[in-house]
């Protein structure tokens, strides 16, 4: 495979993946939006429970809860995994044309990387924009091979993690990553366009 396409299919997961894990191992991101202190409380439970495993509160939080917690813990992780090697292939690769000097093989490796991802968030975006609930739906059918993640509106993990919460994380995602991506289009202005 060609360097620059490396590049270009490594950079999308990496800034995806980078913001998503970012903002949710982020205790700010929880207490900007909770304004109860409980909510507050609980959801930073959950967080420390995807950081590092800490246990949740079975006392608050229902079995049913639990299970789908731990499912969600096993595609976190695995984001983590996946992040860590798309960014080592971005850096190893750019690593390589910057010490062969092919700099436009390197630009435009990120070029397309940035139209890759910009691809990806219309996407989501519109995807968003027309029914969010659906688009929510269809994420859960394609990454939960079970019906753990379906809940009644009672239930304490519903409660904190309304459809409203993830209205407001997409969105700051989908702001983190457009924030990203401007930032490396004035990098990709200053690699030098002379190849060796």
């Amino acid at each position: 495979m060609k360097p620059q396409l490396l590049i270009a299919l490594a950079l999308p997961v990496t800034i995806i993946l980078t913001n998503l894990l970012a903002l949710t191992f982020t205790d700010n991101t929880y207490k900007t939006y909770f304004k109860d202190g409980e909510k507050i409380h609980y959801a930073l439970n959950i967080v420390s429970f995807l950081r590092i495993g800490t246990p949740l509160d079975k006392t608050y939080f229902s079995p049913q809860a639990n299970t789908h917690m731990q499912d969600v813990k096993k595609l976190v992780d695995w984001a983590k995994i996946i992040n860590v090697l798309a960014l080592f292939v971005l850096i190893a690769t750019s690593l390589y044309l910057g010490r062969k000097k092919k700099f436009t093989q390197l630009k435009r490796g990120i070029i397309l990387g940035l139209i890759f991802i910009t691809l990806i968030i219309l996407l989501i975006f519109i995807s968003a924009l027309l029914n969010f609930n659906n688009a929510f739906t269809v994420f859960h059918k394609i990454f939960f091979r079970n019906n753990d993640w379906l809940f009644t509106p009672s239930d304490t993990l519903v409660t904190i993690f309304s459809l409203d919460f993830f209205i407001f994380f997409t969105q700051k995602v989908i702001t983190n990553i457009l924030l990203t991506i401007l930032v490396l289009l004035i990098v990709v202005k200053f690699i030098s366009k002379n190849d060796s």
